[in-house]
């Protein structure tokens, strides 16, 4: 066997196992959280004090299409330093 013939059989076989790992890489659904701390600038930062935010997020795909499903919502909290008086 000719070294250039291993070495195409040696590719063909690597490239089976890539796809293999490939597919079962894929996660049918994920999901992620994220947070921090907001700390105001500028003309807000006189109405508002340091606040907290935070970000979920859920993932749905399927395996070998290009297409899938991305769910997003995240939230913020400025404590406010002003008080409301009547109207």
């Amino acid at each position: 066997m000719t070294a250039a013939r291993c070495y195409a059989r040696l590719r063909e076989s690597s490239s089976r196992l890539d796809s293999r790992r490939y597919v079962r890489a894929q996660r049918l659904v994920s999901f992620g959280v994220a947070g921090g701390v907001s700390i105001p600038q500028g003309d807000l930062r006189d109405a508002a004090n340091t606040g907290w935010h935070a970000l979920g997020t859920v993932v749905v795909s399927t395996p070998m299409q290009p297409l899938g499903l991305r769910l997003d919502g995240a939230t913020t909290d400025l404590g406010s330093t002003m008080r409301q008086v009547g109207r």
